[in-house]
């Protein structure tokens, strides 16, 4: 086992999934949900900076999936693939819902975006469907 595998502590994050969602990360979701993919970051960054239990990683997780969005918003093809297979490791280990968030919903949104990536290339990067990028759905 190399130092960069993890081996996710469930009943931790089972735990830490039933935990309501700071004002922070609310905030963040709006953001997400307007697509303003850069600016929610800097919410979810602050909700994974004050949280230093196992439910950081959800945070983690939708903030790799934001910044993916604005990459293929921009073109960057490379950014966009990296950053939609990085927010597998933090989205896959939580349970389907998580703090009221919909993690399953949103891991088969972003793979199902990720699918069309690779489909599209980098050389078609410009005319990507951003009306595929959908939104966080959870509880408010």
């Amino acid at each position: 086992i190399t130092e960069m595998s993890r081996i996710p502590d469930y009943d931790a994050l089972t735990a830490a999934c039933a935990q309501p969602l700071p004002e922070i990360a609310i905030k963040g979701l709006e953001l997400f949900n307007a697509g303003e993919y850069y600016e929610c970051h800097h919410a979810l960054e602050e909700a994974w900076n004050k949280d230093q239990g196992a439910g950081r990683n959800l945070y983690k997780g939708i903030l790799q999936v934001a910044v993916a969005y604005f990459q293929i918003g921009r073109g960057n093809y490379n950014g966009g693939v990296k950053l939609l297979l990085r927010m597998q490791q933090w989205l896959d280990p939580l349970p389907d819902t998580c703090r009221g968030i919909n993690i399953k919903q949103l891991r088969n949104d972003a793979m199902h975006v990720y699918q069309v990536l690779q489909e599209t290339g980098p050389e078609a990067i410009a005319e990507f469907d951003t009306t595929l990028f959908k939104p966080v759905k959870y509880d408010h």
